[in-house]
């Protein structure tokens, strides 16, 4: 099922039965559950790279090629074969006082750089993302990446002339962190993703 909630300032993820990663680029979020830290010895704390599924290889004008992922090292780029790819020096954007080298040193399994690799035939163009652990194995917040996700979901209440249609002399009269309203599933059955994310979709089949 597809739902809307809003993030709190205290953690209200649960490791093993919630996602316990948050993607946080600089326009788009999405939350990706993985292994947490000691959940499993096969887990992505010992993993270095590998590759996610998708079913969007053969949807026409989208045409995926691949979702892989790289563990950031200082020296991810190299084992990932290109920097656009892992780029160790660019993890800290949000982040003023620390740079890409010290997260990797100081949280060394905490992020991977999370590429969407389109087909030549796709209408996309190559882009990427950074995987970022927000909530610990135990419950408790990271240390420094939750604090960037409740930045990154800041609602800003806004007062428009009722004239203006287009939000272009809107006025933020308020800002509040972590209120911002995001989409999660529950289930990972693809026809019933399509069902709840786009209204009447249930009458065209899966």
């Amino acid at each position: 099922m597809l739902t809307v909630r809003r993030c709190k300032n205290d953690a209200p993820l649960r490791a093993g039965s919630q996602p316990t990663f948050a993607v946080l680029p600089t326009q788009f979020l999405a939350f990706i559950y993985v292994p947490t830290r000691g959940h499993d010895k096969r887990g992505l704390s010992r993993l270095r790279n590998g590759d996610i599924t998708t079913g969007l290889t053969g949807v026409p004008g989208v045409w995926v090629d691949r979702f892989p992922f790289y563990k950031y090292t200082k020296n991810c780029d190299e084992f990932a074969g290109d920097k656009f790819l892992c780029d160790p020096t660019d993890c800290a954007e949000n982040i003023p006082d620390k740079t890409c080298a010290q997260l990797i040193e100081e949280y060394p399994d905490d992020m991977w750089s999370r590429p969407t690799l389109f087909q030549d035939r796709s209408l996309f163009s190559n882009t990427t993302y950074t995987l970022k652990r927000i909530v610990l194995g135990d419950g408790s917040k990271h240390p420094v990446f939750w604090d960037e996700f409740m930045r990154h979901m800041t609602k800003h209440e806004k007062e428009c002339p009722w004239w203006d249609l287009f939000g272009k002399w809107c006025e933020v009269v308020g800002s509040h962190e972590g209120e911002k309203e995001m989409q999660s599933y529950r289930s990972d059955d693809w026809c019933s993703r399509k069902h709840n994310a786009v209204w009447g979709w249930h009458l065209l089949g899966c």
